[in-house]
Protein backbone atom coordinates (compact mmCIF):
# COMPACT_ATOMS: atom_id res chain seq x y z
CA UNK A 1 0.00 0.00 0.00
CA UNK A 2 1.70 3.23 -0.99
CA UNK A 3 0.82 6.39 1.38
CA UNK A 4 1.89 9.95 0.69
CA UNK A 5 0.67 13.61 2.38
CA UNK A 6 1.28 16.38 -0.16
CA UNK A 7 0.70 20.00 0.35
CA UNK A 8 -2.76 22.19 0.53
CA UNK A 9 -3.47 24.45 -1.70
CA UNK A 10 -6.22 27.45 -0.85
CA UNK A 11 -7.43 29.04 -3.93
CA UNK A 12 -10.21 31.70 -5.24
CA UNK A 13 -12.03 29.77 -8.40
CA UNK A 14 -12.99 32.25 -10.94
CA UNK A 15 -16.55 31.68 -10.53
CA UNK A 16 -15.77 33.10 -6.48
CA UNK A 17 -16.17 29.74 -5.28
CA UNK A 18 -13.55 28.58 -2.13
CA UNK A 19 -11.75 25.77 -3.01
CA UNK A 20 -9.80 24.12 -0.68
CA UNK A 21 -7.27 21.43 -1.86
CA UNK A 22 -5.64 19.16 0.36
CA UNK A 23 -3.88 15.71 -0.80
CA UNK A 24 -4.34 12.71 1.90
CA UNK A 25 -3.71 9.44 1.67
CA UNK A 26 -4.19 7.41 -0.95
CA UNK A 27 -3.65 3.90 -3.24
CA UNK A 28 -4.23 2.55 -6.36
CA UNK A 29 -4.58 -1.31 -5.88
CA UNK A 30 -5.34 -2.91 -9.63
CA UNK A 31 -2.99 -0.04 -12.08
CA UNK A 32 0.11 1.89 -11.92
CA UNK A 33 -0.35 5.41 -10.42
CA UNK A 34 0.92 6.38 -14.19
CA UNK A 35 -2.37 5.44 -15.06
CA UNK A 36 -4.74 5.95 -12.36
CA UNK A 37 -4.37 8.08 -9.39
CA UNK A 38 -6.54 9.66 -7.25
CA UNK A 39 -4.53 12.12 -6.03
CA UNK A 40 -6.37 14.52 -4.04
CA UNK A 41 -9.64 16.30 -2.55
CA UNK A 42 -11.01 19.71 -2.47
CA UNK A 43 -13.96 21.62 -0.76
CA UNK A 44 -15.71 23.67 -2.62
CA UNK A 45 -18.10 26.20 -1.08
CA UNK A 46 -20.21 28.29 -2.91
CA UNK A 47 -24.12 28.12 -3.21
CA UNK A 48 -23.26 24.61 -2.60
CA UNK A 49 -20.85 22.40 -0.30
CA UNK A 50 -19.13 20.44 -2.34
CA UNK A 51 -16.47 17.75 -2.00
CA UNK A 52 -14.41 17.57 -4.98
CA UNK A 53 -12.18 14.50 -5.52
CA UNK A 54 -9.27 14.87 -8.03
CA UNK A 55 -8.00 12.00 -10.50
CA UNK A 56 -5.74 11.22 -12.79
CA UNK A 57 -6.69 8.88 -15.58
CA UNK A 58 -4.76 7.26 -18.32
CA UNK A 59 -6.35 7.90 -22.00
CA UNK A 60 -6.77 4.25 -22.36
CA UNK A 61 -9.60 4.48 -19.37
CA UNK A 62 -11.32 7.01 -20.59
CA UNK A 63 -14.03 5.32 -21.67
CA UNK A 64 -14.84 4.31 -18.05
CA UNK A 65 -16.88 5.87 -15.06
CA UNK A 66 -16.24 7.45 -11.67
CA UNK A 67 -18.71 6.31 -9.37
CA UNK A 68 -19.64 8.65 -5.88
CA UNK A 69 -21.60 7.25 -2.71
CA UNK A 70 -21.53 7.68 1.25
CA UNK A 71 -19.21 4.82 2.13
CA UNK A 72 -20.95 3.97 5.01
CA UNK A 73 -24.67 4.74 4.10
CA UNK A 74 -26.11 1.31 3.05
CA UNK A 75 -29.02 3.55 1.43
CA UNK A 76 -26.56 6.22 -0.42
CA UNK A 77 -27.47 5.90 -4.11
CA UNK A 78 -24.66 6.33 -6.10
CA UNK A 79 -23.98 9.22 -8.55
CA UNK A 80 -22.01 7.66 -11.95
CA UNK A 81 -20.51 9.96 -14.20
CA UNK A 82 -18.48 9.30 -17.37
CA UNK A 83 -15.28 10.07 -16.74
CA UNK A 84 -14.94 11.62 -20.75
CA UNK A 85 -17.33 13.82 -19.14
CA UNK A 86 -16.18 15.43 -15.81
CA UNK A 87 -14.12 18.78 -16.18
CA UNK A 88 -10.48 18.52 -16.77
CA UNK A 89 -7.60 19.88 -15.54
CA UNK A 90 -5.04 18.86 -17.41
CA UNK A 91 -4.81 16.39 -20.68
CA UNK A 92 -5.42 13.52 -18.18
CA UNK A 93 -6.50 15.26 -15.11
CA UNK A 94 -10.80 15.20 -14.00
CA UNK A 95 -12.59 16.21 -11.32
CA UNK A 96 -15.50 14.73 -9.50
CA UNK A 97 -17.68 15.97 -7.62
CA UNK A 98 -20.63 15.05 -4.52
CA UNK A 99 -22.85 17.39 -2.83
CA UNK A 100 -23.05 17.46 1.09
CA UNK A 101 -25.33 19.37 3.13
CA UNK A 102 -24.34 20.97 6.49
CA UNK A 103 -25.35 18.31 8.39
CA UNK A 104 -23.47 15.79 6.28
CA UNK A 105 -19.72 17.08 6.77
CA UNK A 106 -18.50 13.71 8.59
CA UNK A 107 -19.91 11.56 6.25
CA UNK A 108 -16.78 9.60 4.58
CA UNK A 109 -17.90 9.79 0.42
CA UNK A 110 -16.10 6.79 -1.56
CA UNK A 111 -15.13 7.46 -5.27
CA UNK A 112 -14.38 4.33 -7.43
CA UNK A 113 -13.10 4.85 -10.31
CA UNK A 114 -13.76 1.97 -13.34
CA UNK A 115 -12.80 1.04 -16.80
CA UNK A 116 -15.39 0.82 -19.59
CA UNK A 117 -15.99 -3.27 -18.50
CA UNK A 118 -16.66 -2.12 -14.52
CA UNK A 119 -13.41 -3.69 -13.51
CA UNK A 120 -12.64 -1.32 -10.23
CA UNK A 121 -8.80 0.97 -11.00
CA UNK A 122 -8.84 2.56 -7.81
CA UNK A 123 -11.03 3.92 -4.50
CA UNK A 124 -10.86 5.83 -1.76
CA UNK A 125 -12.47 8.18 0.23
CA UNK A 126 -12.84 11.39 2.76
CA UNK A 127 -14.83 13.75 4.50
CA UNK A 128 -15.30 17.51 4.76
CA UNK A 129 -13.74 16.82 8.23
CA UNK A 130 -11.63 14.91 7.78
CA UNK A 131 -10.21 16.93 5.31
CA UNK A 132 -10.29 19.86 7.49
CA UNK A 133 -8.24 17.86 10.17
CA UNK A 134 -5.51 17.87 7.29
CA UNK A 135 -5.83 21.64 6.52
CA UNK A 136 -5.32 22.61 10.52
CA UNK A 137 -1.53 20.49 10.64
CA UNK A 138 -0.78 22.44 7.69
CA UNK A 139 2.40 24.24 8.00
CA UNK A 140 1.88 25.99 4.42
CA UNK A 141 -1.53 26.76 4.93
CA UNK A 142 -2.19 30.45 6.64
CA UNK A 143 -4.46 31.15 9.62
CA UNK A 144 -7.20 32.58 7.60
CA UNK A 145 -7.56 29.30 5.45
CA UNK A 146 -8.00 27.01 8.58
CA UNK A 147 -9.90 29.52 10.13
CA UNK A 148 -12.75 28.86 7.12
CA UNK A 149 -12.12 25.17 7.48
CA UNK A 150 -12.73 25.27 10.94
CA UNK A 151 -15.62 27.06 11.15
CA UNK A 152 -17.34 25.13 8.19
CA UNK A 153 -16.86 22.46 10.85
CA UNK A 154 -18.31 24.22 13.52
CA UNK A 155 -21.03 24.93 11.66
CA UNK A 156 -22.33 21.81 10.45
CA UNK A 157 -22.54 20.72 14.26
CA UNK A 158 -24.26 23.32 15.13
CA UNK A 159 -26.64 22.62 12.60
CA UNK A 160 -26.92 18.76 13.36
CA UNK A 161 -28.16 19.76 16.65
CA UNK A 162 -30.75 22.27 15.31
CA UNK A 163 -31.86 20.15 12.26
CA UNK A 164 -31.78 16.97 14.73
CA UNK A 165 -33.82 18.75 17.61
CA UNK A 166 -36.32 20.10 14.78
CA UNK A 167 -36.62 16.72 12.43
CA UNK A 168 -36.74 14.41 14.78
CA UNK A 169 -33.62 12.02 13.77
CA UNK A 170 -30.77 10.94 16.18
CA UNK A 171 -26.94 12.21 15.64
CA UNK A 172 -24.70 9.20 15.27
CA UNK A 173 -27.79 6.82 14.29
CA UNK A 174 -29.05 8.96 11.04
CA UNK A 175 -25.61 10.83 10.82
CA UNK A 176 -22.02 10.69 11.70
CA UNK A 177 -21.52 12.97 14.51
CA UNK A 178 -19.60 16.31 13.33
CA UNK A 179 -17.59 17.44 16.17
CA UNK A 180 -15.50 20.68 16.61
CA UNK A 181 -11.83 20.71 15.52
CA UNK A 182 -10.65 22.79 18.42
CA UNK A 183 -13.72 24.36 20.11
CA UNK A 184 -17.33 24.84 20.07
CA UNK A 185 -17.00 28.28 21.79
CA UNK A 186 -18.85 30.83 19.59
CA UNK A 187 -17.20 33.77 18.21
CA UNK A 188 -20.42 36.44 17.63
CA UNK A 189 -23.38 36.91 19.61
CA UNK A 190 -26.67 37.12 18.21
CA UNK A 191 -26.56 40.74 18.34
CA UNK A 192 -24.93 40.11 14.78
CA UNK A 193 -28.15 39.78 13.10
CA UNK A 194 -29.73 42.89 14.41
CA UNK A 195 -29.33 44.84 11.40
CA UNK A 196 -30.59 42.22 9.07
CA UNK A 197 -34.44 43.27 9.67
CA UNK A 198 -37.27 42.72 7.16
CA UNK A 199 -38.00 45.88 5.27
CA UNK A 200 -41.92 46.44 3.98
CA UNK A 201 -41.96 49.08 1.46
CA UNK A 202 -45.69 48.67 1.39
CA UNK A 203 -48.32 46.08 2.83
CA UNK A 204 -51.55 45.52 2.13
CA UNK A 205 -54.55 44.39 4.68
CA UNK A 206 -54.64 41.01 1.96
CA UNK A 207 -50.68 40.89 2.11
CA UNK A 208 -49.32 41.66 5.81
CA UNK A 209 -47.15 38.68 7.16
CA UNK A 210 -45.67 35.54 5.70
CA UNK A 211 -43.49 32.58 6.95
CA UNK A 212 -39.70 32.22 5.81
CA UNK A 213 -37.12 29.20 6.49
CA UNK A 214 -33.79 28.38 5.27
CA UNK A 215 -32.39 25.54 3.41
CA UNK A 216 -29.21 23.91 5.47
CA UNK A 217 -28.90 21.47 2.58
CA UNK A 218 -26.89 21.43 -0.60
CA UNK A 219 -27.46 24.89 -1.81
CA UNK A 220 -28.15 27.81 0.90
CA UNK A 221 -31.77 28.98 -0.08
CA UNK A 222 -34.60 30.98 1.43
CA UNK A 223 -38.13 29.42 1.17
CA UNK A 224 -41.37 31.95 1.56
CA UNK A 225 -44.56 31.14 2.23
CA UNK A 226 -46.98 33.63 1.77
CA UNK A 227 -50.24 32.90 3.08
CA UNK A 228 -52.53 34.32 0.22
CA UNK A 229 -56.19 32.76 -1.30
CA UNK A 230 -55.22 33.42 -5.14
CA UNK A 231 -52.05 32.25 -6.79
CA UNK A 232 -49.88 35.22 -6.42
CA UNK A 233 -47.22 37.14 -8.97
CA UNK A 234 -44.03 37.45 -7.47
CA UNK A 235 -40.60 38.28 -8.20
CA UNK A 236 -37.06 39.25 -7.16
CA UNK A 237 -35.10 41.62 -8.06
CA UNK A 238 -37.19 42.58 -10.85
CA UNK A 239 -37.00 38.76 -12.28
CA UNK A 240 -40.62 36.30 -12.22
CA UNK A 241 -40.49 33.62 -9.76
CA UNK A 242 -41.69 30.00 -9.62
CA UNK A 243 -44.83 29.66 -6.78
CA UNK A 244 -46.74 26.83 -6.23
CA UNK A 245 -48.83 25.50 -3.77
CA UNK A 246 -47.20 24.77 -0.24
CA UNK A 247 -47.00 20.98 0.62
CA UNK A 248 -45.78 22.26 4.16
CA UNK A 249 -48.00 24.75 5.24
CA UNK A 250 -52.22 24.78 4.39
CA UNK A 251 -53.75 27.58 2.41
CA UNK A 252 -50.12 29.03 1.74
CA UNK A 253 -48.08 29.24 -1.29
CA UNK A 254 -44.40 29.29 -1.45
CA UNK A 255 -41.46 30.52 -3.57
CA UNK A 256 -37.97 29.66 -3.10
CA UNK A 257 -34.51 32.19 -3.46
CA UNK A 258 -31.76 29.32 -3.95
CA UNK A 259 -27.67 29.27 -4.61
CA UNK A 260 -27.06 31.45 -2.37
CA UNK A 261 -23.47 31.99 -2.66
CA UNK A 262 -21.84 31.40 1.01
CA UNK A 263 -19.88 34.99 -0.19
CA UNK A 264 -23.33 36.94 -0.21
CA UNK A 265 -25.44 35.35 2.66
CA UNK A 266 -26.26 39.27 3.71
CA UNK A 267 -26.82 40.16 0.52
CA UNK A 268 -30.36 41.77 0.01
CA UNK A 269 -33.13 40.42 -2.70
CA UNK A 270 -36.07 43.16 -3.21
CA UNK A 271 -39.34 40.85 -3.52
CA UNK A 272 -42.52 41.56 -5.10
CA UNK A 273 -45.88 39.80 -4.18
CA UNK A 274 -48.50 41.12 -6.72
CA UNK A 275 -48.34 45.22 -5.30
CA UNK A 276 -46.30 44.49 -2.28
CA UNK A 277 -42.58 45.18 -1.85
CA UNK A 278 -40.20 44.22 1.06
CA UNK A 279 -36.31 43.60 1.13
CA UNK A 280 -34.54 40.78 3.24
CA UNK A 281 -31.12 38.55 3.34
CA UNK A 282 -30.41 35.06 4.18
CA UNK A 283 -29.74 36.46 7.67
CA UNK A 284 -33.35 37.99 7.63
CA UNK A 285 -34.29 34.61 8.54
CA UNK A 286 -31.38 34.40 11.49
CA UNK A 287 -32.88 38.05 12.86
CA UNK A 288 -36.44 36.66 13.37
CA UNK A 289 -34.79 33.48 14.73
CA UNK A 290 -33.34 35.76 17.70
CA UNK A 291 -36.26 38.52 17.58
CA UNK A 292 -38.72 35.59 18.38
CA UNK A 293 -37.55 33.29 20.91
CA UNK A 294 -35.73 30.63 18.60
CA UNK A 295 -34.48 27.61 20.67
CA UNK A 296 -30.81 27.44 22.17
CA UNK A 297 -29.78 25.20 19.31
CA UNK A 298 -31.31 27.32 16.70
CA UNK A 299 -30.00 30.33 17.19
CA UNK A 300 -26.03 28.54 18.16
CA UNK A 301 -26.69 27.42 14.39
CA UNK A 302 -27.32 30.79 12.75
CA UNK A 303 -24.30 32.56 15.03
CA UNK A 304 -22.24 29.77 13.29
CA UNK A 305 -23.46 30.63 10.09
CA UNK A 306 -22.61 33.98 10.88
CA UNK A 307 -19.11 32.82 11.78
CA UNK A 308 -18.60 30.91 8.58
CA UNK A 309 -19.37 33.40 6.52
CA UNK A 310 -17.59 36.34 8.29
CA UNK A 311 -14.37 33.89 8.06
CA UNK A 312 -14.36 33.71 4.27
CA UNK A 313 -14.72 37.60 3.80
CA UNK A 314 -11.91 37.90 6.19
CA UNK A 315 -9.89 35.27 4.27
CA UNK A 316 -11.22 37.55 0.56
CA UNK A 317 -9.88 40.71 2.14
CA UNK A 318 -6.93 39.11 3.20
CA UNK A 319 -6.04 38.20 -0.53
CA UNK A 320 -7.65 41.84 -2.34
CA UNK A 321 -10.79 39.62 -3.51
CA UNK A 322 -13.67 41.73 -4.75
CA UNK A 323 -16.86 40.66 -5.54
Amino acid sequence: MKKRLISILLALILTLQLGITAFADTETPIVSPTDVDIYGVSIVLSGEIGLTFHVKVGKPYWGGTMELKFKEKEDSAPITLNIKDCPSEGLTLFTATYYLSAIELSEPVMITVFDANHKMLAQDSCSAQEYVNLLRFDKKATEKEKKVGISLIKYGHYAQLACSETNGWEIGKDYKETTCPETDELQFDAAVFDDYEIIWKNHTAEFNQFLMSLQLDYKTGIHLYLPLKDKPTVTVNGEAVEVTVSERYENYYETYIDGINAFNLEEEYEVTVNDVTFTLSAFSFCNLVVSNGGNENTVNAMRALYEFYQAIIDYKTAKGVSE
